[in-house]
Order: C-alpha cells, then structure tokens, then sequence
C-alpha cells in the first residue's frame, strides 16, 4: 500500500480529531471507561493530548478529573497538554475507578 499523500494526511486527521472538538464527548469517556482514560488513539495520542489540541477544554477537566496523566507524551515526545493541565492535575482529586490506569 503506497503511502498517504499530504491530501489523505490532513483528511485523517480532521477525522481523527472531529469528536473531539464536538461540545458532547459521551463516546470519548465511554472509550476511556473501556480502553482506560491514557489509552492510545490511532494517531499515537492520548485522549487527553487530542482533547487539549482540539481546545475542548470541558473535556480536557472531565479527563483530568478522571485520572489522566498530562505527562505522557505522544510518538513525537512531546505532549500539549502543557501549563494548565499541569497546574490543574496537581489540585484535582480523582474519582476512584472511574477510569482505570492503561497499562500499555
């Protein structure tokens, strides 16, 4: 299979990142209930380093709040979760087994 063209990049990755700039993510947390909330989505990012480029900042605090570590890194090594999601992760309490720790 020859590679993606810039065109077929850009289109999977708007695909890729539509549920999360959606204002209702049930889907997102209902995967992070399934997968655990720092699983990897097909882009090689957590939900959390995808919700807080796409700006959703509802969903950013739901993740936080759920256990997500805003230190993981996506296959670049670099996270965007940076600055807020730091400060807010070292006040917030998480509700246990809400969202279990992925162990990959």
């Amino acid at each position: 299979m020859p590679p993606l063209g810039p065109q077929q990049h850009a289109t999977l990755g708007r695909k890729h990142f539509a549920a999360y700039f959606a204002p209702r993510f049930k889907d997102i947390l209902q995967l992070c209930d399934r997968h655990g909330v720092d699983h990897r989505t097909p882009m090689n990012q957590t939900p959390l380093i995808a919700a807080a480029a796409a700006g959703n900042v509802a969903l950013v605090e739901a993740l936080l709040a759920g256990g997500a570590n805003p230190e993981l890194t996506d296959h670049l090594g670099a996270t965007r979760c940076t600055g807020r999601c730091s400060r807010r992760s070292a006040t917030r309490s998480s509700p246990a087994g809400r969202f279990p720790r992925s162990t990959s």
